[in-house]
């Protein structure tokens, strides 16, 4: 027998209640809606209308879970990392180049930017610390250096501006165990800031021998490195063998005629080999290159 279903817009399957089997309606009487209740004496099924209720709003709640899904989706796509990656990228070194033209406080702003975006970014971390440590906050800068080296302790450009953060706090051994450790990580790769960092420590705790040793080395790394020169021919002019002190500040003088500190040193070594005219000379063309650092400065100063 064909079975036949009523017009209910949204029909119930066959076997729910409200179908018509046998020319016998299940549904309830409207005037009595709980009849077939009492007669069974049990809770009916949720009609067919209530299902598509709860299931339509099921859906509907699970809507929000799934904007948020795409957008976690999109935002972890290789596309977007890539592109979150190179816009970090370009930034740390647009902060590179602030600080090569000393501009400490835009490098500063760039890194805190980056930061914000990722906190344990290790080049944004050094970058900040070396920008402090030029603007003349060695103790600043040094938290931020053993931050970086938290997240690596074997980054050696980390450890080379904690060396000079202690050589600027006069702090030597520190230095020079900082330096050494960069030059550990370093290998061959450890650069020529290394040693000229750590020969600045060592003479001045009058390890000459030493602090020759590492200038020597720093200058193999990179001869251009002029005012290294200048390094040497202190240590010359501190142990009286003026002639070698003088061939090494006219190195410096040579390739870098504007570094102030050769030519004051040139001046006190020619004066100690009685050639007072050059001295002064050269005494003039220090203070002419740095006047608040050498014009109140005689030629009998002992001050290096």
């Amino acid at each position: 027998m064909l079975q036949e279903y009523s017009r209910d817009p949204f029909p119930a399957p066959p076997g729910m209640p409200g179908k018509i089997q046998g020319g016998k309606s299940t549904r309830a009487s409207p005037q009595d809606p709980g009849k077939s209740q009492a007669a069974t004496g049990s809770i009916p099924a949720p009609s067919w209308h209530s299902k598509r209720r709860i299931l339509f709003g099921g859906m509907l709640a699970l809507v929000p879970i799934l904007l948020i899904l795409m957008v976690f989706i999109f935002n972890a796509s290789p596309h977007n990392v890539i592109s979150q990656n190179s816009q970090i990228s370009q930034k740390i070194q647009e902060i590179s180049q602030d600080i090569r033209l000393q501009q400490y406080d835009s490098a500063i702003s760039a890194a805190d930017s980056v930061l914000a975006a990722d906190p344990v970014n290790k080049y944004a971390l050094f970058y900040k610390g070396e920008a402090i440590r030029l603007k003349g906050q060695p103790e600043e800068a040094l938290k931020y250096f053993d931050r970086v080296l938290e997240i690596d302790p074997e980054y050696a450009s980390a450890w080379d501006q904690k060396g000079w953060a202690f050589n600027s706090l006069e702090q030597w051994q520190d230095a020079i165990d900082a330096f050494d450790k960069g030059i550990e990580y370093g290998g061959e790769s450890s650069t020529s800031s290394h040693w000229y960092g750590k020969g600045i420590a060592l003479a001045r705790l009058g390890q000459d021998d030493e602090a020759l040793s590492a200038f020597r080395t720093a200058l193999q790394k990179n001869s251009t490195k002029y005012e290294t020169y200048t390094q040497i021919g202190k240590i010359y002019l501190k142990r009286g063998e003026y002639q070698d002190a003088h061939n090494e500040f006219v190195k410096t003088i040579q390739g870098n005629p504007g570094y102030a500190d050769a030519w004051w040193s040139d001046a006190k070594v020619l004066e100690k080999l009685g050639d007072h005219q050059n001295a002064t000379l050269a005494l003039s063309r220090a203070i002419s290159l740095d006047p608040l650092k050498y014009s109140t400065r005689t030629l009998a100063d002992n001050t290096t």
